[in-house]
């Protein structure tokens, strides 16, 4: 358990497994979402989207079927045929490479203030739909459950027909797509709470000094204090120059 001291030790209690899960999905997760990213979100910003990520991801995905123990000696007219629905898909992947790095192209620049170069773009307007049937607007399940909804059931549907390969791929990349966006949610959340706990924090422990009354909204800390109002001022504005330099 992690301690943090606010004049009484008070205890965190992270989840562990779920911290490592969503650590390593954030690990992994560069490359098989970016495999379908260019599908699924549109107008990304110019530092979240790589071409040279692309050019290079599709190099692997071109030259995998031909290590695969069955196909190392077979003539490359012969791999491409029989692994057809992937290079297909591959075909796919560049094209829409290309698309999301023009439309990256003729966004506004950063350097004028017109756009978050991380930016993550949007989903496309076909996911409108989604939000409208399940009466719902809320951002979150776009990233976690519609968007790789999709490739997941793409990806049933080639193990059924026989494509084994490109089914694995792509359910194992929408795996990777869901549980990493919840990471990236979990980790805005944690900071979040972070601060507004600390805003508590400083809020309440000021207040309880000078009325040296106990602390509210559930904050944890009972320290001794000085009787006189002018040493626990004192000690105030020590701790707010020790947040000060916290800050700095």
């Amino acid at each position: 358990m992690k301690k943090t001291l606010h004049y009484q030790t008070t205890l965190d209690r992270p989840n562990r497994i779920k911290q490592l899960i969503f650590g390593i999905f954030m690990l992994i997760c560069s490359y098989p979402k970016l495999l379908l990213e260019v599908f699924l979100r549109r107008d990304m910003g110019e530092r979240y989207f790589s071409l040279t990520y692309c050019i290079f991801a599709a190099f692997i995905l071109f030259a995998f079927p031909f290590y695969l123990p069955p196909m190392r000696t077979y003539p490359v007219w012969f791999v491409i045929e029989s692994f057809w629905t992937w290079y297909a898909f591959l075909a796919a992947f560049c094209f829409f490479a290309v698309k999301r790095y023009v439309e990256i192209r003729r966004n506004p620049g950063v350097f004028d203030f017109a756009k978050y170069s991380r930016s993550d773009g949007e989903g496309l307007k076909f996911f409108d739909r989604f939000f409208t049937f399940f009466k719902t607007d809320n951002p979150r399940l776009l990233g976690i459950a519609f968007e790789p909804m999709i490739p997941f059931g793409v990806g049933l549907v080639m193990l059924v027909i026989g494509q084994g390969p490109l089914g694995i791929l792509l359910l194992f990349c929408s795996v990777v797509y869901s549980v990493s966006t919840a990471a990236a949610y979990y980790d805005g959340d944690q900071m979040v709470m972070n601060i507004i706990d600390k805003i508590i924090l400083n809020e309440e422990r000021a207040e309880s000094f000078r009325t040296n009354q106990p602390p509210k909204r559930g904050v944890g800390f009972h320290p001794r204090l000085p009787d006189l109002q002018s040493l626990r001022e004192d000690i105030i504005s020590v701790m707010e120059e020790n947040d000060d330099e916290e800050v700095r």
